[in-house]
C-alpha cells in the first residue's frame, strides 16, 4: 500500500482497522484500513468490484467483517444492523434519494427521521413544515418544504437527503455515489453542500468514480483494487494519472490510455467521414423540447447537451419512442414515417436506447447476464442456441464483464459491470442508431474506455450514435458533431470544441451572442 501507515490517527471519529471479508471463494476485502476525521471529506475510489460497496456496508452496519475492527471514537463496535450504526451517529445517503414523490418535502423529512415528532404524536402539520424548512435553511438547501417531492430536480433531491441525514444527528456521513447520476452542474451544487457540511465538523466518506471530484473536493483519499488498499493518504499528494494507476493496477490497458479515456483520440479528426442519413428528425417537440430538426448519419457519434429545461433530458426517450412527441416526426432509413412513434416501432426499425437508469429501465436485476443480453434478440436467435451462446460470450469478452459467468444475476454485479452488460445487449442487436443517455454514470475509467471503444467500432462499421452526456470532457473526446439545446431557443449545431472548457462556455452562453 502507498500513502500513510494506518496507525491510530489523532481526532479520528471513525476508523476501520485491517478489515477482511469473504463471500464464498471471493475475497471482497483484505486488510483494509482507513480513518475519518471531523471536518474532512475522505474520498473512496476504486474500479467496479474493488470492494467499495462491501466496505461501506460494514461501516454502516449492514453486515460485519470476518476479522478486523471498526471503531467509533476509539471504541470497538459490533453492529448487528444499520440501526446500530445510526445510533452511533452514522448517516448513509445513497445514489437514489429515498423520497416519496407523492408526499411534501416536510412529510418526507419527518418520515425519514429528519427530526422527532409527527402529527399523530402531537406535532401539528404547520409546526412540522416550519421545522422542516428550518432544517433546509440551516443547510442552505433552496427548497420550499411545502413542495411535493415529485417537483424536485435531481440536485434538490440529493441535497434534501443530505439535510435529512444530518438532521438525524449524524456526525459521520457515508455518501454512496450520490453524484453518479447527476449532471455536472447538479453535482457541483450537491458537492458544495458536502463541503459546507464538512466545514461545520461532519466527517464525510464520499464514494465516487469521478476523478475530478476527488481532486477538487476531497481532503483525503483511499483507493481500493481487488479488495486491497492501494493508496491511503492526502488527496493532494496524488495526480489524476496516479489515482487511475491505483484503481487499475492489473488492468491490461496502458494507464496513459485509460487516463485519457475522456480526451479526443488522436485518430479521430474533426472532419470524420460519415455516410448516409440513418435517422431524420423533423420538427420534433416535447414537454420542454423546442422544435428540433436533426440528421443522424452512419459512421458518426453526435453529442447532445444543454441546460436544464432545454429538453435535453427527454430527447433520448423521444428518439427511442419511450415518450410520445407533441409534434414532429422521426424517420429511420428504409422505413416510411410512422403514424405513431412508439418504443416498439423504434426498436423494430433499428433504434436502441441505453437509458441512464440502468435497472429501472435498462435491465432485469433478477435475470442472469445471459438472459438480459438475450432478451431483445430472442426472435433473431430462435432455435439457434449455439449462435446465441456465442453472442453472449462475445459481449462478456469484448466488454470484460466480471464475473465471466453468464449465469450470474445482473443484480449481483457492480454498477459498472451492469452497464457493460446492458451496452453489450443492445450492441448485439446490430442497431442502426444507438441512443446513449449518460452511459457512464457510476462507471470507472477503465470500463468507460472499453465501452466507448466498443461503440466506436460499431460506428466505424456504419452505425450511428447519439450521446447525451453532462460530462463535457466525454463529449469533446468522443463526438464527431455537437448539438446544444437551450430553453426557449432553437437547437444549435456546432463543431466539436477542442477542449471541454470551450464547450462549457458555449452551453452557458446565449445563442445570440454571436461568433465565439
Amino acid at each position: 500500500m502507498t500513502g500513510e501507515a494506518p496507525g491510530e490517527a489523532p481526532g479520528e471519529v471513525m476508523a476501520a482497522r485491517a478489515l477482511c471479508k469473504t463471500f464464498g471463494a471471493t475475497q471482497a476485502l483484505l486488510d483494509v484500513s482507513l480513518g475519518l476525521v471531523p471536518g474532512a471529506v475522505h474520498a473512496l475510489a476504486g474500479a467496479n468490484g474493488s470492494g467499495k460497496s462491501t466496505l461501506i456496508k460494514i461501516m454502516s452496519g449492514v453486515f460485519g467483517p470476518d476479522s478486523g475492527q471498526l471503531l467509533v471514537d476509539g471504541v470497538p463496535q459490533e453492529w448487528s444492523s444499520p440501526m446500530d450504526s445510526r445510533a452511533a451517529g452514522v448517516g448513509v445517503v445513497h445514489q437514489e434519494a429515498p423520497l416519496v414523490d407523492t408526499l411534501k418535502v416536510a412529510d418526507c423529512v419527518a418520515l425519514l427521521g429528519g427530526f422527532e415528532g409527527v402529527p399523530a404524536l402531537g406535532l401539528s402539520h404547520r409546526a412540522l413544515v416550519r421545522r422542516a424548512q428550518r432544517l433546509l435553511d440551516e443547510h442552505e438547501v433552496p427548497v420550499d418544504a411545502r413542495t411535493t417531492c415529485a417537483e424536485l430536480g435531481p440536485a434538490d433531491r440529493a441535497m434534501v437527503s443530505l439535510a435529512v441525514a444530518t438532521g438525524q444527528g449524524s456526525r459521520i456521513l457515508i455518501l454512496d455515489e450520490v453524484t453518479a447520476s447527476l449532471r455536472q452542474d447538479d453535482a457541483e451544487q450537491v458537492l458544495g453542500l458536502v463541503r459546507r457540511l464538512a466545514d461545520r465538523g461532519t466527517a464525510v466518506l464520499m464514494v465516487t468514480h469521478r476523478i475530478g471530484e476527488i481532486t477538487q473536493y476531497a481532503d483525503r483519499l483511499t483507493v481500493l483494487a481487488s479488495g486491497r488498499t492501494q493508496y491511503d493518504g492526502p488527496s493532494a499528494d496524488v495526480t489524476a494519472a496516479r489515482i487511475v494507476e491505483y484503481m487499475l493496477p492489473e488492468q491490461r490497458l496502458a494507464t496513459e490510455q485509460v487516463v485519457r479515456a475522456d480526451e479526443k483520440p488522436a485518430h479521430r479528426e474533426e472532419a470524420a467521414v460519415s455516410g448516409p442519413n440513418l435517422m431524420e428528425i423533423r420538427g420534433l417537440t416535447g414537454n420542454r423540447l423546442n422544435p428540433l430538426d436533426l440528421d443522424i448519419r452512419a459512421g458518426e457519434i453526435v453529442g447532445v447537451t444543454g441546460l436544464p429545461d432545454s429538453g435535453v433530458d427527454e430527447l433520448p426517450y423521444l428518439l427511442a419512442g419511450g415518450v410520445p412527441p407533441h409534434s414532429g416526426s422521426v424517420q429511420v432509413r428504409g422505413f416510411e414515417p410512422a403514424r405513431t412513434w412508439t418504443a416498439s416501432t423504434a426498436r423494430r426499425q433499428g433504434v436502441a436506447l441505453l437509458p441512464r437508469d440502468r435497472l429501472s429501465h435498462g435491465g432485469v436485476a433478477v435475470l442472469s447476464i445471459a438472459d438480459n443480453i438475450a432478451l431483445p434478440s430472442l426472435r433473431r436467435f430462435w432455435h439457434r442456441r449455439a449462435a446465441l451462446r456465442e453472442a453472449i460470450g462475445r459481449v462478456v469478452r469484448e466488454l470484460d464483464v466480471r464475473p465471466r459467468n453468464p449465469s450470474a444475476s445482473l443484480g449481483s454485479l457492480s454498477g459498472g459491470n451492469q452497464q457493460k452488460v446492458l451496452l453489450g445487449k443492445w450492441l448485439s442487436t446490430d442497431p442502426k442508431v444507438l441512443v446513449l443517455d449518460e452511459p457512464t454514470n457510476g462507471v470507472d475509467p477503465g470500463a468507460r474506455l472499453l465501452m466507448f471503444e466498443a461503440v466506436r467500432r460499431r460506428v466505424d462499421r456504419g452505425m450511428g450514435a447519439v450521446l447525451f452526456s453532462s460530462e463535457f470532457e466525454q463529449l469533446t473526446a468522443h463526438c464527431d458533431r455537437m448539438v446544444v439545446l437551450r430553453p426557449g431557443a432553437a437547437a444549435e449545431e456546432i463543431p466539436v470544441p477542442d477542449n471541454p472548457v470551450k464547450l462549457a462556455r458555449i452551453v452557458a452562453s446565449p445563442q445570440e451572442d454571436g461568433p465565439r
